[in-house]
């Protein structure tokens, strides 16, 4: 098994979740396709940020953290 393979192992084991704000953009869109399909993290692509409960729940878990 390759570095790679090894560390994608490790990603899916661990099943995170990655906000990706930047949905204006094609290659985030596809790269956020691709880490779900790979069962790599859960990707979070905030249509409204103000709106979308699931950044609300994130942020929540980060007392302090500006959204």
């Amino acid at each position: 098994m390759d570095i790679l393979e090894t560390l994608f192992e490790r990603a899916r084991a661990r099943r995170r979740r990655i906000v990706l704000p930047e949905t204006g953009d094609e290659r985030i869109v596809e790269a956020a396709r691709r880490l779900t399909e790979g069962g790599l993290a859960e990707a979070i692509l905030p249509r409204d940020p103000q709106s979308d409960p699931r950044l609300e729940e994130y942020a929540s878990l980060w007392p302090g953290n500006p959204k």
